[in-house]
């Protein structure tokens, strides 16, 4: 006859199974998503136009990690697992190593950079970090012990530590310093206690009681102007660029090229006003090509690319610097290319506007906001200069595009885009030079053939514009600083 004490060691197993099946269910749950997400990576891989070989592997990856996960689940239900025994077997040490793990995969990402599907890719070796971490509880008997005899070490503890605790330390401050960026964006301090229109750039108090009366502050030499320009407006800056035919006008100006390297939305604003409070400047004109700025591919902002990074602007890798830039776009061969070239740009003009289009209006407004923002804490006084696109003066090249595109004439709306950054330009009080109209009296076309770059009468005319609203705005600075200069 089996003795009392020997009864109640048999029955215990299988009840403390069933008095806590929520191991395995959680372990059951974790393997279905698991399972979920191969699937749904394999999906993705057979619908995708093109061949995506990296989602096989994710994939195949995360099937693996979800049956290794049933396995467990199974032998905590067999096994009848408690909390206590969890909790010796998974406990602060797996929550360092998970951290450190995830940190050193999200580290190599950095390294291969912003790539198509990376993301899968991260989600999958996660998840193989986190199996391996945890199939040591489907372990039997001394196998345990065997498993983490290289931990037990203290100099290894300590090392673990040590290294978990800077880890912590760049990820706190990866995230606070994020966090300070983004509600310095929202505006929710600044916008609270100033009124709409403070978009303006705000300048010293004598600065901005001359303006008031339009007459803009007496430089020390020279008017300094910083000339901002995007990746199609770099010809601005060349010996025959409309710089050049500004500064002759005007002698007491002195024209700046800053190329900004990619588009307004691409580049970081505190980049471009860092840039330019490294040298003295009076005024910063920014020429944006409307058309193309709305309708250009903007490349997606990744965790993945080192350079959104505050941590390391702050440790100043590329430190503030411009992008390189490429060189210049080459003529189309013919009228069928240049066509294709410049067939996007038609959509800016379009009526009604879309809700893609409202994004990009959206976007391009939060990008010159950022940069107002940026200039005028470096008290950099900020005025705008619309570039048109050719199909907004070439009405056969306008037609020729609405035709093949299947725009209807009353579904476009030539003006447009110079309309909405007029009005976007009055609310923040920004300084706007249009040049639609102005090219639309020139007797020659401001456009080379077949290209976006800007033949002779378009510098001469963008010169002219440009030039025009200076003398207006500084002409009597200007008209004084030219006495001082030439006399003895």
């Amino acid at each position: 006859m089996p003795k009392p004490t020997t009864l109640g060691v048999y029955r215990s197993v299988p009840h403390a199974g069933r008095r806590l099946p929520a191991l395995p269910l959680l372990f059951g749950l974790l393997a279905l998503v698991l399972m979920a997400g191969a699937v749904a990576l394999l999906v993705l891989h057979g619908r995708a136009a093109s061949s995506e070989v990296v989602l096989v592997p994710a994939g195949i990856a995360l099937l693996a990690c979800s049956f290794l996960h049933w396995r467990t689940a199974w032998t905590l239900w067999r096994r009848g697992g408690t909390w206590h025994a969890i909790r010796e077997r998974v406990g602060w040490a797996f929550a360092r190593r998970t951290l450190l793990g995830t940190f050193g995969i999200y580290a190599l990402a950095l390294v291969i950079g912003p790539a198509r599907h990376l993301e899968y890719v991260l989600l999958a070796a996660v998840a193989c970090w986190l199996t391996l971490l945890l199939l040591p509880l489907a372990a039997e008997g001394d196998r345990w012990q065997r498993w983490t005899a290289w931990s037990r070490h203290r100099a290894a503890r300590r090392l673990e530590w040590l290294t978990f605790g800077a880890v912590a330390l760049l990820i706190a401050t990866e995230l606070g310093l994020q966090g300070v960026k983004s509600v310095h964006r929202s505006r929710w301090f600044a916008g609270a206690s100033l009124p709409a229109d403070s978009a303006a750039p705000l300048l010293p108090l004598a600065r901005a009681s001359l303006e008031k009366h339009g007459i803009a502050p007496l430089p020390a030499g020279p008017l300094r102007v910083a000339l901002l320009t995007d990746e199609p407006r770099r010809d601005c800056h060349g010996e025959d660029g409309c710089r050049i035919y500004i500064e002759r006008a005007l002698p007491g100006v002195k024209i700046v090229p800053v190329d900004i390297g990619g588009a307004w939305s691409s580049v970081p604003a505190g980049d471009v006003a860092e840039q330019l409070s490294h040298q003295r400047f009076d005024l910063v004109l920014a020429m944006l090509t409307v058309c193309d700025e709305l309708t250009r591919e903007r490349p997606a902002s990744s965790w993945f690319d080192w350079r959104q990074l505050e941590l390391a602007r702050i440790a100043g890798a590329q430190p503030d610097a411009m992008p390189a830039a490429p060189a210049p776009a080459a003529r189309a061969a013919d009228f069928e290319s240049f066509c294709g070239l410049v067939s996007p740009q038609l959509a800016a003009c379009r009526t009604p506007i879309d809700q893609s289009m409202r994004h990009r209006w959206q976007q391009t407004f939060e990008s010159v906001d950022l940069l107002a923002e940026a200039c005028r804490a470096k008290n950099l006084p900020l005025a705008m200069v619309l570039v048109p696109g050719e199909f907004q003066l070439n009405r056969a090249l306008r037609d020729t595009l609405a035709r093949r595109a299947g725009y209807a004439p009353d579904q476009l709306d030539v003006d447009l885009p110079q309309r909405k950054l007029a009005s976007y330009a009055a609310e923040r009080r920004l300084p706007l030079v249009d040049l639609l109209p102005i090219w639309r009296l020139c007797r020659e076309s401001p456009y080379e053939r077949h290209a976006e770059h800007f033949s002779a009468a378009g510098h001469q005319a963008t010169a002219a514009a440009i030039g025009g609203w200076l003398e207006s705005r500084y002409g009597s600075q200007l008209a004084a600083t030219s006495r001082l200069s030439g006399a003895p």
